[in-house]
C-alpha cells in the first residue's frame, strides 16, 4: 500500500518529524510493503519545522535506502528499524518522475523576501482598471486594510511567514495549490484503487485551516477516474499553544491574535462537518 501523507504547515510538520523518528524505531503492524509519501506544504518558506522534518526524512531514506537495498527484489521484512520506505513525490511514480520536484515539499510560497496579501491579488492594477473598480471595492468591503502590524492586517498583512491565523487568505491563495506541478504529479500518480491519502494540519489558524478544505476539494473535483473516489483520512490538531507577549505593556502578542484560537476551531469543525468530503 502507498500512502500519500499531506502535511500542512508548521503543524503538520511536527506531526511528519516525529512520524519519521516512529518509523525508525519500527511500528507494530507495518513491514517493508508499506511506502509513505510524505508531502510537506507551507507557505513560509523559511519555516524551521519544515526544515527540520525535511532534513529527518532525506536521512531516515538514505538509512533505508543502505539497510534495505533487496526490497525492490520482493523481499519483506517485519520488525525491523527503518524498514518503511519514504518516497519524495518525484520518485513516487517512475513513468511520472520530475527532478525538478522539491525533495517531500510543494514548492508553495513567496517567490521573494515578502509579498502582502494585496500585491498577491494585483490590486495595483485593479486601481488603474476602471472596468474593475467594483472588484477592488467588493475587496476593500471584504478584507481590513490595517497596518501589516496589526492582528486586523488583512490587504497589508506580509505572508512571507504565513497567514498568521487568517485562514479567509489562506483559502484564496491555496485554491491554486491545483495548478502546481506538485500536484499534477500527485494526482498522475495517484490510484485510488490501491494507494490512499492522509492529511494532518492544525485548525486554529491560517495555513492549515485553509490548505486542508482546498486539498480535498481539489481531489473530489479532479476528473481523473484514478483520483477522484480517493479515500482520505486525516489528524486535525486543536489549540495546543499559546503566544509569548511581543507588548507585556498592553498585552499584545503581535500581529496573531491567539484569543481567537478557539473560536475559529470551532468555526472550522463546522464548516468541515458540512463540506469535509471526507471517506
Amino acid at each position: 500500500m502507498r500512502l500519500f501523507l499531506f502535511a500542512i504547515g508548521g503543524t503538520g510538520a511536527r506531526v511528519v518529524r516525529s512520524l519519521t523518528m516512529m518509523l525508525a524505531s519500527g511500528i507494530d503492524g507495518l513491514d517493508s510493503s508499506t511506502e509513505i509519501v510524505p508531502i510537506i506544504i507551507d507557505y513560509d518558506l523559511s519555516n524551521g519545522d519544515k526544515t527540520r522534518a525535511i532534513k529527518a526524512l532525506e536521512s531516515y531514506s538514505a538509512i533505508h535506502q543502505e539497510l534495505y537495498p533487496d526490497t525492490a527484489r520482493g523481499k519483506m521484512y517485519n520488525d525491523h528499524f527503518f524498514m518503511t520506505k519514504l518516497t519524495p513525490l518525484s520518485q513516487a511514480g517512475v513513468a511520472n518522475a520530475n527532478a525538478n520536484l522539491k525533495n517531500f515539499e510543494f514548492n508553495f510560497g513567496p517567490t521573494g523576501s515578502s509579498i502582502k496579501f494585496s500585491d498577491f491579488l494585483k490590486m495595483d492594477q485593479l486601481n488603474t482598471n476602471p472596468t474593475v473598480k467594483l472588484t477592488e471595492d467588493l475587496l476593500y468591503a471584504l478584507y481590513d486594510d490595517s497596518d501589516e502590524n496589526s492582528k486586523n492586517a488583512e490587504l497589508e498583512l506580509d505572508m512571507a511567514k504565513g497567514f498568521k491565523g487568517n485562514p479567509n487568505i489562506g483559502s484564496v491563495v491555496f485554491h491554486d495549490l491545483r495548478k502546481s506541478p506538485e500536484f499534477q504529479q500527485f494526482a498522475q500518480t495517484f490510484n485510488a484503487a490501491q494507494d490512499r491519502v492522509f492529511i494532518v494540519s492544525s485548525i486554529f489558524g491560517g495555513t492549515g485551516a485553509s490548505g486542508f478544505p482546498e486539498i480535498i476539494n481539489a481531489i473530489r473535483t479532479s476528473t481523473l477516474p484514478t483520483l477522484n473516489p480517493a479515500i482520505i483520512g486525516s489528524a486535525l490538531v486543536l489549540p495546543y499553544f499559546d503566544l509569548q507577549l511581543f507588548n507585556p505593556n498592553n498585552g499584545d502578542t503581535g500581529a496573531i491574535d491567539a484569543s481567537s484560537f478557539n473560536a475559529k476551531t470551532r468555526a472550522a469543525l463546522s464548516f468541515y462537518a458540512a463540506n469535509g468530503g471526507i471517506n
